[in-house]
Protein backbone atom coordinates (compact mmCIF):
# COMPACT_ATOMS: atom_id res chain seq x y z
CA UNK A 1 0.00 0.00 0.00
CA UNK A 2 1.29 3.40 -0.92
CA UNK A 3 1.74 6.17 2.04
CA UNK A 4 -0.49 8.22 0.25
CA UNK A 5 -3.36 5.69 0.77
CA UNK A 6 -2.67 4.56 3.99
CA UNK A 7 -2.18 8.27 5.63
CA UNK A 8 -5.87 8.99 4.01
CA UNK A 9 -6.73 5.44 5.50
CA UNK A 10 -5.74 6.84 9.01
CA UNK A 11 -7.21 10.45 8.55
CA UNK A 12 -10.58 8.91 8.17
CA UNK A 13 -9.48 6.53 11.01
CA UNK A 14 -8.92 9.50 13.52
CA UNK A 15 -11.51 11.93 12.08
CA UNK A 16 -8.74 14.16 10.85
CA UNK A 17 -9.45 17.69 9.70
CA UNK A 18 -9.69 18.10 6.32
CA UNK A 19 -6.83 20.83 6.68
CA UNK A 20 -4.35 17.88 8.85
CA UNK A 21 -5.47 15.84 5.49
CA UNK A 22 -4.46 18.15 3.17
CA UNK A 23 -0.98 18.60 4.69
CA UNK A 24 -0.26 14.65 4.45
CA UNK A 25 -1.40 14.58 0.97
CA UNK A 26 1.16 17.08 0.35
CA UNK A 27 3.67 15.66 2.42
CA UNK A 28 2.74 12.29 0.71
CA UNK A 29 3.31 13.78 -3.19
CA UNK A 30 7.36 14.23 -1.76
CA UNK A 31 7.21 10.74 -0.63
CA UNK A 32 6.03 7.92 -3.39
CA UNK A 33 7.06 5.36 -0.63
CA UNK A 34 4.73 2.13 0.68
CA UNK A 35 3.86 1.88 3.91
CA UNK A 36 6.04 -1.17 4.68
CA UNK A 37 9.36 1.13 3.88
CA UNK A 38 8.58 3.30 6.61
CA UNK A 39 11.48 3.20 9.34
CA UNK A 40 13.29 5.76 11.38
CA UNK A 41 16.82 5.69 9.42
CA UNK A 42 14.55 6.43 5.80
CA UNK A 43 12.65 9.07 7.80
CA UNK A 44 15.84 10.73 9.19
CA UNK A 45 17.51 10.28 5.80
CA UNK A 46 14.31 12.62 4.03
CA UNK A 47 13.90 14.92 7.28
CA UNK A 48 18.09 15.57 6.78
CA UNK A 49 17.83 16.13 3.29
CA UNK A 50 14.93 18.27 3.44
CA UNK A 51 16.47 20.48 5.71
CA UNK A 52 18.56 21.62 3.13
CA UNK A 53 15.42 22.97 0.69
CA UNK A 54 12.58 23.35 3.20
CA UNK A 55 11.96 25.96 6.67
CA UNK A 56 12.67 24.32 10.09
CA UNK A 57 9.51 24.62 10.80
CA UNK A 58 8.07 22.83 7.97
CA UNK A 59 10.82 19.80 8.47
CA UNK A 60 9.28 19.69 11.88
CA UNK A 61 5.82 19.18 10.88
CA UNK A 62 7.09 16.60 8.52
CA UNK A 63 8.87 14.61 11.22
CA UNK A 64 5.93 15.13 13.58
CA UNK A 65 3.65 13.63 10.58
CA UNK A 66 5.85 10.76 9.70
CA UNK A 67 5.96 9.63 13.10
CA UNK A 68 2.71 9.59 13.29
CA UNK A 69 2.15 7.76 10.60
CA UNK A 70 5.18 5.41 11.20
CA UNK A 71 3.75 4.53 15.19
CA UNK A 72 0.34 3.72 13.13
CA UNK A 73 2.04 1.57 10.98
CA UNK A 74 3.85 -0.62 13.28
CA UNK A 75 0.86 -0.89 15.75
CA UNK A 76 -1.29 -1.86 12.54
CA UNK A 77 1.67 -4.26 11.56
CA UNK A 78 2.33 -2.27 8.34
CA UNK A 79 5.96 -1.54 8.80
CA UNK A 80 8.85 -3.24 11.32
CA UNK A 81 9.55 -1.74 14.56
CA UNK A 82 12.73 -0.22 14.83
CA UNK A 83 15.13 -2.25 16.86
CA UNK A 84 16.79 0.67 18.67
Amino acid sequence: MMLAEYADRYCTLVGASEGYREQLRVLCRRLPWRVHDLDPDRISAYLQAALRKLAPTTVANHRRMLGTLYRRAVKDKLARESSE
